[in-house]
């Protein structure tokens, strides 16, 4: 216990920038310079492991991840929350919130008759943010599959849940808290894509308060949607004529995706106060947040595809089945890449070996696998809808 007390107050305190790297020796130590006398050898061993799960994860959100630039801190989570709460409760966008989540709130069971308890309002949260925008929040997971370690924003909601219900005193959460706490996580993720678009004009050579012709504004906001499509904004200037002729000659289908950005660019470009056909940051952020709230409508059409494609093979005789050999044999002739190892789909629970004889990939668990997951983002994915959960 008192090894995840420590653990705890190494990750506040580099997360809230008052641990630097060399107090961190003398902090992960100093539980185990008393060890003689206040731990037995068992207890000294967890909480060293327990010390290097720490540092692990220390080092892993200073130095940043895959996904680049726009990692929230802790300081910007209390922002957004107390931004949200301060709101009136007649403010349109709460209020729209509220109105969306108001049929479920009511349908679900309360804590003292009108606040919802800590997993509902997990629930909650997951089912609006999948609904209202493809987005699957990580940290938010409905089951037990963790997200991906590089993912360094599975914290977000848990922390904002806990600021709440803290400052709530732990009584739960009411509609219009429940509206706010909604609000913060989309705040935080528009957040991620104004630092990611700044990257980008920095990846192009870009001064950020340039005025740009339409064709300038087009080539910043393709090269943002194929960096959104990498799920990574670490690339270097060199790396972007590479990744521009990646897409156009490699990438199956790019151009029904292209098409697909044009269109959300063609919408909200235009609308966005650009004047004499110049266009400031603020009409690009404009676009590529439009993007992230709207991709999940694309990536649903990619995804009938997909389960289109996998169940024209579906074994007759087992439904929502199909044979192992069928599986890699439809990889050479469709754009689809039904590749995985028969060990890889055993993990992910999606082999069926009840006839050893004939393996068969069972669709549900193979459509819904996280490998089928656009990691758009460190806050969210991009996935084929459950549709149980619609």
């Amino acid at each position: 216990q008192g090894a995840v007390s420590v653990q705890k107050i190494v990750i506040t305190y580099v997360f809230s920038g008052y641990l630097t790297y060399p107090l961190l020796p003398s902090l992960l130590l100093s539980p185990f310079a008393y060890g003689p006398r206040i731990m037995s050898k068992s207890n000294s061993m967890c909480a060293l492991l327990s010390m290097l799960l720490a540092l692990s994860l220390v080092i892993s959100v200073r130095a940043g991840s895959l996904r680049g630039p726009g990692q929230p801190s802790m300081q910007d989570v209390k922002k957004s929350l107390t931004s949200q709460l301060a709101a009136n409760a007649s403010s349109t966008r709460l209020a729209e919130l509220e109105s969306s989540l108001r049929v479920t709130f009511a349908a679900l069971p309360k804590e003292n008759g009108e606040f919802l308890g800590h997993q509902a309002v997990r629930y909650m949260l997951h089912r609006q943010m999948l609904q209202k925008h493809g987005w699957f929040v990580v940290g938010l997971e409905p089951n037990d599959v963790a997200p991906p370690p590089y993912l360094n924003g599975e914290w977000v909601p848990s922390f904002l849940q806990g600021l709440l219900e803290e400052r709530l005193g732990g009584r739960g959460i009411d509609l219009h808290e429940l509206a706010a706490l909604a609000a913060a996580l989309e705040d935080i993720v528009y957040k991620e894509t104004a630092q990611r678009l700044e990257t980008t004009y920095e990846l192009l050579k870009l001064p950020v308060n340039a005025e740009l012709d339409a064709a300038e504004a087009d080539k910043v906001i393709m090269t943002f949607a194929m960096l959104y499509l990498e799920g990574n904004f670490t690339k270097k200037p060199a790396d972007i004529a590479m990744l521009r002729t990646y897409y156009a000659q490699d990438y199956a289908d790019w151009r029904e995706v292209e098409d697909w950005f044009h269109e959300i660019e063609k919408r909200y470009l235009k609308s966005s106060g650009g004047t004499s056909e110049k266009y400031k940051m603020p009409a690009l952020l404009k676009v590529v947040d439009e993007i992230g709230k709207h991709f999940g409508e694309f990536n649903d059409r990619e995804c009938k595809n997909l389960k289109d494609t996998f169940y024209l093979m579906e074994d007759k005789r087992m439904a929502g089945r199909v044979s192992l050999s069928d599986f890699y044999r439809k990889s050479l002739h469709s754009h689809w890449k039904f590749n995985e190892k028969a060990d890889y789909l055993r993990q992910l629970g999606a082999l069926d070996e009840s006839d050893p004889t004939t393996p068969r990939v069972i669709g549900p668990n193979y459509l819904g696998a996280r490998t089928n997951c656009l990691e758009a983002s460190s806050l969210y994915a991009v996935c084929c809808r459950n549709e149980c959960e619609d």
